[in-house]
């Protein structure tokens, strides 16, 4: 044969094997595509395995399983150079009222050598690993029992869906760096295949809306974000906004998306800060909480949890006004505890975390045009009541967790003092956060970075700008747990004044002590007068049963069923009086009812 003839032959054979190769490694890259696309075969639990990608980063799946023992089975996988890196796994222990670690059962942790033992420090919520990681792939399964609390922000799965926020059931391996994230909802429980998606029934996150969504993303942005599952309505606005509703029906979507924007604009001009990017809002419905709707700020999101029987009223624009407001409250500032002796981390103090959130957000609420002068002051006097209840100052047991509003009160007198010569609450504030020296971490606004100040620097500063008694009124108003915080009478402008006003509240009529917990026993201290006197109930009175103790509701009936001769009988009656209390009211003057209080 001729040399060249055999070298094109070489040549045409070469060029053979490339293409078969090519063919060969195309069905490769289609199989795995298909096995992603299709859910892959089932792991342990019944749960899909999470697939293998070339890619380093976190996959993390999560199979909701409503009934008698609901929670959630998650698996996550970190694959790549940082998992050699991970010494021990993390969540954080509380976050504001519900706690995640107690939560986590059946933990399993595998590497390339197979199991990895663990030590646990649930009270810190960290779970240290008992050896280096091997190989570049870190694996581990757990089942997260909802959250038995009433809280809204805990996990909570049933049959119409989920709703929790990641520090609530999120077990992850301890790392500062942003990763690439795949975020995968199995909804089979809910009636879908395998991985798959449920009629009437999707999943959403701050990261985005779908059963699979990639991002990229840190543990502590994965624990800070809102994890929903139900009937989904998604309304886009013009800016990149989104408002993504679950189980609201009847909610107004692009009122609130609308409402929402021009409360971050208000914010924005008020402390000076950056564009966000784009926000999502998430309103979940909640029935049965009534007036107790709750929300959660975010950073790239916020959620809010919602009764739609309430309806879109003003408390429900406030709330989302308070939400705003920790883009700086609490985000771009924190007062925080004084260094302790033990080398502890500092924590928010919250007094100045929410006490001034809920001072802004009636604030800001008001300039956006979102409410109005009355609908201040009705959420201004619930600060009051709020305050009166904690302290005593109110029929019946003292209620904890008045140091919120005893900060927004403490927040409106600082506003009154800085307004004396023209300046402003947010000003004194911003100042503040410039003089506190270096970030202690970004926030993802322009321009915007988290200062923490420790509570006695605070102090110092509010000393330093309105005057010594300054250190001891924050002592006793706001630390000491005094009845009041002075407000000056122009704290709130000329068109709310203090007023003397008699206000319905619930009076049992007795001393609720006197009753065991299941509310029977001997009933003393009957109060003369009172609607239960007037019902029938006597000092001493054995009672058998009762219906309708609990409850701030005047008007919510309350039944005891008390022992009598010869049998029992059942006395009911609607635990109302009315006590005089100081509230404040609207100017009787026509400028003062308009749309903003000048």
């Amino acid at each position: 044969m001729h040399p060249s003839t055999l070298r094109r032959g070489m040549a045409r054979a070469a060029r053979a094997l490339v293409v078969c190769a090519r063919v060969a490694l195309a069905l490769v890259v289609c199989a795995l595509g298909c096995r992603a696309a299709g859910g892959g075969p089932a792991g342990d639990g019944g749960a899909p395995d999470v697939e293998p990608a070339a890619a380093a980063g976190l996959r993390v799946l999560l199979r909701p399983l409503p009934g008698p023992r609901a929670g959630v089975e998650v698996r996550i996988e970190l694959d790549g150079p940082e998992a050699a890196r991970v010494e021990a796994l993390a969540m954080q222990p509380r976050f504001g009222d519900i706690a995640g670690p107690p939560l986590v059962e059946s933990l399993q942790v595998a590497d390339a050598e197979g199991p990895v033992p663990f030590g646990e420090e649930r009270s810190r919520g960290r779970f240290r690993l008992g050896r280096a990681v091997a190989g570049p792939r870190l694996t581990l399964r757990y089942f997260a029992r909802a959250d038995p609390s009433p809280s809204p922000l805990g996990l909570h799965v049933d049959g119409a869906g989920l709703s929790g926020i990641g520090h609530g059931f999120l077990l992850l391996p301890e790392l500062d760096a942003r990763l690439p994230v795949r975020l995968r909802f199995d909804l089979g429980a809910f009636g879908g295949g395998a991985g798959g998606r449920a009629a009437g029934v999707e999943a959403a996150s701050s990261f985005g809306v779908g059963s699979e969504i990639m991002t990229r993303a840190s543990a502590r942005e994965l624990g800070h974000a809102v994890y929903v599952v139900g009937p989904l309505a998604v309304e886009d606005g013009g800016y990149g906004e989104r408002l993504v509703a679950v189980a609201a029906d009847g909610l107004p979507l692009r009122t609130v998306l609308s409402d929402s924007a021009e409360l971050g604009r208000t914010v924005r001009r008020a402390f000076a800060l950056g564009e966000p990017g784009p926000v999502t809002l998430l309103a979940v419905g909640a029935p049965g909480i009534g007036d107790g709707h709750d929300g959660v700020w975010l950073e790239r999101s916020f959620a809010v949890w919602l009764d739609m029987q309430r309806g879109y009223d003003a408390r429900v624009r406030i709330l989302l006004a308070h939400e705003w407001s920790h883009a700086f409250v609490g985000s771009a500032l924190r007062v925080v505890s004084d260094p302790a002796a033990d080398g502890a981390a500092p924590s928010a103090a919250p007094w100045f975390t929410e006490g001034f959130a809920i001072h802004f957000a009636r604030e800001l609420a008001l300039r956006a045009g979102l409410i109005t002068p009355g609908d201040y002051v009705d959420d201004l006097n619930r600060s009051l009541e709020a305050v009166e209840r904690a302290s005593g100052d109110w029929p019946g047991r003292p209620e904890p967790g008045d140091v919120n509003h005893r900060g927004a009160l403490y927040a409106a007198r600082l506003g009154a003092l800085a307004a004396r010569d023209r300046g402003t609450l947010e000003r004194f504030l911003l100042e503040l956060a410039e003089s506190a020296g270096v970030a202690t971490e970004p926030v993802p606004w322009a321009a915007s970075v988290r200062r923490d100040v420790a509570r006695a620097r605070f102090v110092a500063a509010v000393v330093a700008r309105f005057g010594a008694e300054e250190a001891e009124i924050h002592a006793r108003a706001v630390e000491g747990g005094e009845r009041s915080v002075p407000l000056p009478k122009e704290a709130f402008g000329p068109c709310v004044r203090p007023t003397r006003a008699l206000v319905a509240v619930r009076e049992l009529g007795f001393d609720r002590a006197s009753l065991a917990a299941d509310g029977t026993g001997a009933a003393r201290r009957v109060v003369p007068r009172s609607r239960a006197a007037l019902a029938g109930l006597r000092d001493g009175d054995r009672v058998l049963e009762a219906r309708g103790l609990d409850g701030s509701d005047p008007d919510a009936e309350v039944t005891l069923v008390v022992a009598a001769a010869g049998g029992e009988r059942a006395l009911r009656y609607r635990p109302r009086a009315e006590v005089t209390r100081n509230r404040y009211a609207l100017a009787p003057v026509p400028s003062c009812r308009g749309s903003a209080v000048p």
